[in-house]
């Protein structure tokens, strides 16, 4: 379920910086706060699926499974 919330940020935000970057007649600050919007969801859709992939580390992070004597 985290793989498609995270593919879905990453397609609405890919569609908005589209449209924000598309030239029409709206006035700039418009456009701009598309690409922004775009860009920050596209943003946490990389970490969604980055967290849902269990990326969260090296193996040098966690702490040894056994203790040796």
């Amino acid at each position: 379920m985290r793989y498609i919330a995270g593919i879905l940020l990453l397609m609405v935000g890919a569609v908005l910086g589209l449209v924000g970057d598309y030239p029409i007649d709206h006035p700039a600050y418009r456009s701009l706060g598309l690409l922004v919007a775009g860009g920050l969801l596209v943003a946490a859709g990389i970490a969604v699926l980055l967290i849902a992939s269990g990326a969260r580390g090296s193996r040098e992070d966690e702490p040894p499974s056994r203790i040796s004597p």
